[in-house]
This record gives structure tokens, sequence and C-alpha cells, in this order.
């Protein structure tokens, strides 16, 4: 359904909400900016509830705008994680299923299709991070915790030395937590992917010549799903997973002989298995030289070897991001990083 361009109100131009636009983009600049200098305390996300405010009250006033979508997004990533984030892919869908490709944004898409769909394109990015993929590293596993907290980066800080504080803090949030709740969590995650791939399925049918971009979104979700499974125990493919007494969550026990027969090398230490990695690698690079699988593993393996302020520079480049990040975890970083 493509509802007339003209019953749609353009925020950039038209005169009744050109002041709330101007307003929401003014927001959302200086709430990035204190995010960037490393300020996601109770009070930033008051900035984020604002934004939020102003973007409804702009399609409340008859704006369709894919720029808007994708502040949405944003603010309802900080606010609400997950599911927050999957209501706002599903209100794009909508509103794309309603009005077609006479939805604005920061170019008409009949001068430039490519610019019509980068608000879209930018929450993934395309040969660089886009803008919800530290947001998504900062949003909460565990459920009713704060944006910052209990989240993907604690759980990548412990990939190479498991005995990291906030890894030991996750870990034992989550087994506090119990395993009805963080399948709950893992089932909004699941529920996030499948909003972001029918929104984009609907967009990509709309301008199927420039679909937009989004392994680094999905990516980044699929990482927080596996850190649920590695740290609950969970089945990957199981819709259901099993709870203990008390509702505790533990590692399943794997029985003896099952695991002697699939794997006939017992793994002892974290150099063994890094080494068997590398098998694994040198097996895909020679049999499937044209998969991801190859590189992809001699990556981990070469982060498995850094040691942990190494391995959070090769994860985070850029020193404000990594400053932000380890004083949101209550770390102070080393003067060094500032370089």
């Amino acid at each position: 359904m493509q509802n007339n361009a003209e019953s749609i109100l353009d925020p950039r131009y038209d005169s009744a909400v050109r002041d709330l636009y101007y307003t929401a983009k003014d927001l959302r600049m200086s709430a990035r900016q204190k995010e960037k200098h490393g300020d996601i305390s109770a009070t930033a996300l008051e900035h984020w509830k604002m934004i939020r405010q102003q973007l409804m009250d702009l399609f409340a006033a008859g704006c369709a705008d894919l720029e808007l979508c994708s502040w949405l997004a944003e603010a309802a990533l900080r606010l609400e994680g997950f599911a927050g984030l999957a209501e706002a892919f599903s209100f794009t869908h909508g509103l794309a299923d309603n009005h077609g490709t006479a939805l604005t944004s920061i170019e008409p898409i009949t001068d430039s299709p490519q610019y019509w769909i980068a608000p879209i394109t930018e929450l993934s990015g395309e040969g660089c991070e886009g803008v919800l993929i530290q947001p998504l590293r900062l949003c909460p596993l565990v459920p009713q915790s704060r944006y910052g907290e209990h989240s993907l980066w604690h759980y990548q800080c412990g990939m190479s030395a498991r005995e990291q504080e906030p890894f030991r803090v996750l870990s034992q949030t989550i087994r506090d937590t119990g395993s009805s709740a963080m399948q709950a969590q893992r089932e909004e995650i699941g529920a996030c992917i499948r909003a972001y791939e029918a929104m984009l399925a609907h967009l990509d049918s709309l301008l199927p010549a420039h679909p937009a971009s989004r392994t680094n979104l999905l990516a980044t979700l699929d990482a927080c799903t596996r850190a649920i499974n590695d740290l609950t125990g969970f089945n990957e493919t199981d819709s259901q997973a099993e709870q203990t007494s008390n509702d505790v969550l533990q590692l399943p026990p794997e029985p003896a002989d099952q695991a002697a027969e699939l794997y006939p090398i017992k793994i002892t230490n974290r150099e063994l298995a890094l080494r068997l990695l590398g098998d694994v690698a040198h097996f895909f690079r020679r049999h499937e030289p044209q998969s991801p699988l190859a590189p992809a593993l001699e990556t981990l393996i070469r982060r498995g070897h850094l040691p942990f302020d190494a391995l959070l520079e090769d994860l985070l480049p850029d020193a404000d991001t990594r400053r932000v990040i380890l004083m949101s975890a209550g770390i102070q970083p080393d003067n060094s990083d500032n370089r």
C-alpha cells in the first residue's frame, strides 16, 4: 500500500513540524556526545526519553520519515533494550507498509534512492560500524538491568581471561537471575532479529536495487544470543531451556562416554583448545577457501592469545569508546589509553 506523498509532512521542510524536527536533532546530537564522553547515567538517558517524545509528536503530526525511524530505534534500544528495539523496527515496518515509497527521508527516493534508505543502512553500517552497534554492546543481557550494565561488552571482556571482574559480575548476575528470565531475554533478542529482518525485507521490496546493509547489526544481535547461551548452557536450537531445581542456572553435565566419542582428544587447557581451533581453521582454509569460517576462526584464535588491554584495543580501536565502556563498568582507564 502506498499513500499519496502529499499527505505526509516532511519534517525538514514543513513549517508545522520543522521546529520539532530540529529540536529532536539537537537533543540526539547532545545525547550522543554525552555518551561518547562516558555519561550513560540515568540522567543522560533522560535525553533519550525527550528525543522519543519529540519523535512520537512528529509521527502524530503526520510525519512518516526514515530518518526519524532510525532515531526512534536508537532511543528505544537505550530505554527499553531489545524489546524496545523490536518495537521500533515493527513501527518502521508498519509505516513502510502504509506509505511505501512515499516515506520521506534525508533525500527523496526519486532523486537519490541510496540516500533515501541511508538512515536505515546506517543503523548497521556499511564498511564501518553503524550507530546501533556500540549501543547494542551496552544493551543489558540480564532483564531489569539498566543500559550499560551486564552487557555483551562485559561478556567480551572475559573472552581471553575469564577472571576479569566485569565477566565475573555478569556470570554471577545471570546465575542469580534464573533460567526462566534468561530464556525470556533470549527470546526477546530473537523477536528483535525477526522484526529487523521483516522490516528490511519490506524496504528491500520497495527499493530492490539498493538493499539496506544489515550484516553488522545481525552479527551483534547473534553475539548477544551466543553470550547468553554460553553463560547459561542453553542449547542454541532449543526453544525451551531446561530448568534446574530452584531455578538456578548451571552448565548441563555432558556424559563422559558421549564426550569421548565426539571428542577423541580431551581438552585440558585453553592453549590446547586454541590449537585445536587452529586445526579447524586450517581445514576450512584448505577445503573451503571461499568460506568466511577460516578467517573468522583465525581472528578468534589471535584474540584468544591477547592480554586484556590488547584485546580491548583490538575490539574497540577508538580510545574514547574504550574509555566510555571502561568507566561504565567501574574500571579506571589507563592514562596511556588517551593516545
